[in-house]
């Protein structure tokens, strides 16, 4: 009992303690609080309001500008905006290749680096801005892709040709020539009196192959190719690889069998390169490619995907990559060789699409497919038909969605594709 009653008086006190803190503390905080509710929250209150009122008498002061108000004001600026879009999609409905997105309204604000672009009509030829150096590992126009000089109809751009002076003597050494602005291919032939595929096969370019002005060439004095002698090479190894005559290597080279030497580079004239290995089939689980460095910007070591150059959406923060428009069926290309990651359908939007591993961290990605010709696993050689355009997934036509990732993030593939 005496504990208890020790317990309520100690409870009394305490009580009593706290009251009083607590009366002291409201004493100190009351006038904080209401400095703080009277600066923070009424005085900015008030001045809202007084500002308020002196916008609204001025404006009544104003009568000419009251057909602004209310409801119309929204009216009119929503037709402003109207105009705006209406007439910048009309200015970029035709993006293509040869603008790179100079019709955009904000173009100016951007100024990029753009280069010269050059389609020719005829035969499927398209060449177009390439890096100075040309990449070792381009493969050459095989036979069955030659392109003959007749049927190369006309630039769109007028072509910079130069003839020869009448009575001119005929080239014997080979020669090296400087892309200049307006140069195609078909011109540069012409001016040397060369074959399509010559100019092509020397300098390791293919149809879709892409030139830039001040890109340096190769030009032979004769169609034909050249070869740099190996160990045990012999006149008739040469000629029967290139199916070409040994009389004609003997002549035109002035050597014989017995006088071939170790890493001289010969003329096979009338030679065309052997046809490529037949693509290796390999079997799971995926093996890895060999390290290969990773192309910087401005390296032109992936080719054109596609045989259509229209361009209908750009590489931006929010699109990781290009998307080329053509006729459903429009055959696709492995930008490089690799190995076949993925082929198949993708529920993400891409529909039908290719993964293509080339090694070194560099993938490329081509979506929307309507046939797919690979499989995953299959090793692609540069430039092999792998699918065929179409509109399959999340697409608004037949395009292909073309994506280039480094290391796994997206890059603009205008930057690395020639």
């Amino acid at each position: 009992m005496r504990v208890a009653l020790v317990s309520i008086k100690a409870l009394k006190k305490t009580v009593a303690i706290t009251g009083r803190f607590l009366d002291t503390l409201t004493k100190v905080t009351k006038p904080i609080l209401r400095l703080t509710i009277n600066w923070l929250i009424l005085r900015p209150y008030r001045l809202l309001i007084k500002l308020g009122r002196r916008v609204k008498n001025l404006w009544l002061k104003l009568p000419n500008l009251n057909f602004l108000s209310h409801h119309q004001s929204i009216l009119y600026l929503l037709l402003v905006f109207a105009l705006l879009v209406t007439a910048n999609n009309w200015r970029i409905h035709q993006a293509s290749a040869e603008n790179f997105g100079q019709n955009n309204l904000i173009f100016p604000l951007i100024k990029p680096d753009f280069e010269l672009l050059i389609i020719e009509s005829g035969a499927g030829l398209i060449a177009e801005s390439t890096e100075t150096e040309v990449d070792e590992e381009t493969s050459a126009i095989t036979p069955e892709k030659q392109i003959e000089p007749s049927g190369i109809g006309a630039a769109l751009l007028k072509p910079h040709l130069v003839t020869s002076a009448p009575g001119t003597a005929a080239r014997t050494t080979i020669e090296f020539y400087t892309v200049e602005a307006g140069d195609t291919i078909s011109s540069i032939a012409e001016r040397f009196g060369l074959n399509i595929n010559t100019l092509l096969w020397e300098n390791k370019l293919t149809a879709r192959s892409l030139i830039r002005p001040g890109q340096k060439l190769t030009i032979l004095p004769t169609d034909g190719v050249t070869y740099r002698i190996g160990r045990g090479d012999t006149i008739n190894s040469i000629a029967k690889k290139y199916n070409v005559l040994p009389e004609n290597i003997i002549n035109y080279n002035n050597i014989s069998s017995s006088s071939l030497t170790i890493g001289r580079t010969i003329i096979i004239p009338g030679g065309k390169p052997p046809a490529p290995p037949a693509p290796v089939r390999v079997t799971k689980p995926i093996p890895s490619l060999p390290a290969i460095s990773v192309p910087t910007s401005g390296n032109t070591r992936l080719l054109w995907p596609t045989d259509t150059r229209r361009i209908t959406q750009y590489y931006t923060w929010r699109h990781g990559g290009v998307d080329i428009a053509g006729p459903t069926g429009t055959p696709i290309y492995a930008a490089d060789e690799g190995i076949v990651e993925i082929a198949g359908w993708n529920n993400g939007g891409y529909g039908y699409y290719i993964v293509i591993d080339h090694g070194g961290g560099i993938k490329t990605l081509y979506a929307h497919a309507s046939k797919l010709h690979v499989s995953a696993g299959d090793r692609v050689d540069k430039s092999q038909h792998i699918a065929n355009i179409g509109s399959t997934g999340r697409s608004t036509g037949p395009h292909l969605h073309f994506e280039v990732r480094i290391r796994g993030s997206r890059t603009n593939p205008l930057n690395y594709i020639r």
